[in-house]
């Protein structure tokens, strides 16, 4: 139910993302800089040397100066911004991104670490991404051995866009409000991902502070070509953000974009029974897509929270911990109920232009039954737009639970041959699942 003033609501929020995407383009240059600087120092200057006098005698002329050295500036980059919005072209080409694609490759550090490209085919759609067995085993590793996981250290300052796509931000964001006039926006605060993880140098992971907007301007615009309405030609191309001059994949130490990471995991109640979510209409990634039992963003609060907890500071602790309050939130499940999950995979999803996501396997300690009847009385009012009930896939008594989502997936598939609207999380769930059992970690999962 929609409150009566939901339209006001929105109106602020969406009126916030406009003013957040401006100053996200605004960069004075040295010269204006130099100018504010000196005309901030010019009146504040002459108003404290006049404490007493009146401003309006002979410092007037000097203070005025000083206030045309503030405002000329500001006002040269409003219409700057203004001019980038009505003269940049975005167009987006699946022959231009299909181009992309069959041109990447990776590099020999990836390589040697086991990454390989591979495709995920839903109802004629072919979506890529890059994953590795190697790594996902030594993430599940140390999922049960602290020993073995992967130490957290925050680079400072936050993230910040390329200076050749901050023109091109409030034009972006703009043409993405336009996209989906009835939903909020928020330029939350996530983690960003700053390093590789590779079999020869598993020692450390380096995160940083970044914002949703950050993703969306960068990640999101791989597959875009910019033109202008002044020129014939590109004048940026946004593979330029995940290939290299010999067209292999940027790697995440060197990548100029957002690179927040995912956390997705699927659940399995006490009684045996999978927990597989469908992604609402509003959503803005696999839009009414059957997905993991909860997905999103690891948020910035998730790793200072995990910081200040007792909690070894892990990429493991802080990818399940983003997790759990994924599941807990879109799946409305009670306070204080237990919850035990561990790292299964990882991947870079070349669709999101090499975004890393993580992904796990959750259990918990209340049954099916409880579960549902849980959503339909706690369902949040801010997950409702987002989430539906999720589906329950019952394990068989002695089958694997990957084996138990293959089948519903397979089932899924053949009741619906022309829309399949399985998300490439959810397949990945199975895929990295079903590693994960054959893995002698896999003892403690309980299989």
């Amino acid at each position: 139910m929609h409150k009566p003033n939901a339209r006001l609501v929105n109106w602020f929020f969406r009126t916030l993302c406009r003013v957040q995407s401006i100053t996200m383009s605004a960069r004075l240059n040295a010269a204006q800089l130099v100018s504010v600087i000196i005309g901030a120092a010019i009146v504040a200057f002459e108003i404290i040397t006049s404490i007493g006098d009146s401003v309006f005698g002979m410092g007037a002329p000097i203070i005025f100066i000083g206030i045309l050295a503030i405002i000329v500036p500001a006002l040269n980059e409003i219409l700057t911004i203004r001019r980038n919005n009505v003269s940049h072209i975005i167009n987006t080409s699946k022959m231009y991104h299909d181009g992309v694609i069959d041109r990447l490759t990776l590099s020999p550090e990836y390589l040697e670490s086991g990454y390989c490209k591979r495709p995920y085919e839903d109802c004629g759609t072919t979506e890529w991404h890059v994953d590795s067995p190697q790594v996902n085993a030594m993430l599940l590793e140390g999922s049960f051995d602290e020993g073995k996981a992967l130490p957290l250290t925050e680079k400072k300052p936050a993230f910040n866009l390329p200076d050749e796509v901050r023109p091109l931000a409030s034009g972006i964001i703009k043409r993405m409000l336009q996209g989906s006039k009835s939903r909020r926006f928020f330029n939350g605060k996530l983690t960003r991902l700053g390093s590789d993880l590779l079999v020869d140098s598993w020692d450390r992971t380096i995160v940083q502070k970044t914002r949703y907007f950050d993703g969306q301007c960068t990640h999101e615009i791989v597959y875009k070509r910019v033109s202008n309405t002044d020129s014939v030609e590109d004048n940026f191309l946004g593979e330029k953000l995940l290939l290299d001059d010999d067209d292999c994949m940027i790697e995440l130490w060197a990548s100029r974009c957002a690179n927040f990471m995912g956390s997705s995991t699927i659940a399995i109640t006490s009684d045996g029974a999978l927990l597989v979510g469908t992604q609402g209409g509003q959503s803005m990634a696999n839009a009414n897509r059957l997905a993991p039992s909860g997905s999103g963003s690891v948020e910035y609060s998730d790793f200072t929270k995990l910081k200040a907890s007792s909690d070894a500071n892990t990429l493991q602790n802080l990818v399940v911990r983003a997790a759990e309050r994924e599941l807990r939130e879109e799946c409305a499940l009670p306070d204080g109920v237990g919850l035990k999950s561990h790292v299964i995979g990882y991947t870079r999803l070349l669709e999101r232009g090499g975004k890393p996501d993580f992904f796990c396997m959750t259990r918990i300690d209340i049954t099916e039954a409880e579960v549902m009847e849980n959503f339909e009385q706690r369902q949040r009012v801010s997950e409702a737009a987002l989430g539906c009930k999720p589906l329950a896939v019952r394990v068989a008594p002695g089958q694997k639970p990957s084996a138990a989502l293959y089948a519903f997936l397979e089932k899924f598939r053949s009741d619906r041959p022309d829309a399949h609207r399985i998300s490439i999380q959810l397949q990945l769930c199975a895929e990295y699942l079903e590693a994960a059992e054959e893995h002698d970690a896999s003892k403690d999962l309980g299989f």
